[in-house]
C-alpha cells in the first residue's frame, strides 16, 4: 500500500477517534466540560487539532452553549489571523481560541490562556509540547492545565504508546548525555 494512501487511513481513524460519522462525541463533550468550567473560572482556553472540520464542528458546540470563541486554521489569512489573536488576547469575553496545532504551533505566545485542550494529538511528542508552550511561556501568570483527550479502543491507544515510548526514549537518551558529561 502506498504511502500516501496509509497516511490517508490513519488520518480517517484518527479524526473518527474525535467524532463519529453522525456527529457523536466523548472528546467535544469533555472539552465542552472544561470550557464551562473555563467560563466559570473567567480562565481562557486554547483548543488544539489537527483537523479543521473537528474545530469548526466544536466551534458550533461551544457557540450553543454561549461560549465565545476564535478560529485560527491554515484557511484563515495572516491578516485576519492577527485580528482574531489580537481580540483573544484583548476581549474578556471571547474565552477560547481553536486553532489548528500545525498552523497555531509555532512563533505564538498566548499566555493569556491557562488552559490548553488536544482533541488529538500528534505522532511526534515535541510538537505537541510546542503547541503546549503557546500558553506555557514566560509571563504567564496562572498554573497551566493541559488535558490531552483520548477516546478508548480507538487509534488514540496506539498513539499514546507511541507518545509515551518516544517521551521515555528522549528522556533515556538525555539522562546518558548528562551522565557523560557530568
Amino acid at each position: 500500500v502506498p504511502h500516501s494512501e496509509r497516511i490517508g487511513f490513519l488520518s480517517k481513524l484518527s479524526f473518527a477517534a474525535i467524532v463519529s460519522d453522525e456527529g457523536e462525541s466523548c472528546k467535544f463533550d469533555r472539552a465542552t466540560e472544561i470550557c464551562l468550567m473555563a467560563k466559570e473560572l473567567e480562565r481562557k482556553v486554547i483548543i488544539f487539532s489537527n483537523y479543521n472540520k473537528a474545530l469548526k464542528q466544536f466551534q458550533k458546540i461551544l457557540k450553543n452553549n454561549e461560549i465565545e470563541s476564535g478560529l485560527l486554521t491554515g484557511e484563515i489569512d495572516k491578516q485576519d489571523r492577527n485580528r482574531h489573536i489580537s481580540k483573544f488576547k484583548k476581549d474578556k469575553n471571547l474565552l477560547c481560541l481553536l486553532c489548528n496545532a500545525r498552523i497555531a504551533g509555532e512563533g505564538l505566545t498566548l499566555t493569556e490562556a491557562s488552559i490548553v485542550i488536544f482533541l488529538n494529538e500528534w505522532w511526534n511528542p515535541s510538537s505537541n509540547r510546542q503547541a503546549e508552550d503557546r500558553v506555557n511561556r514566560i509571563g504567564q501568570k496562572e498554573n497551566v492545565l493541559v488535558y490531552a483527550l483520548r477516546s478508548k479502543n480507538t487509534i488514540d491507544d496506539s498513539l499514546g504508546e507511541i507518545i509515551e515510548s518516544k517521551i521515555n526514549l528522549e528522556n533515556e537518551f538525555l539522562e546518558k548525555l548528562i551522565r557523560n558529561i557530568i
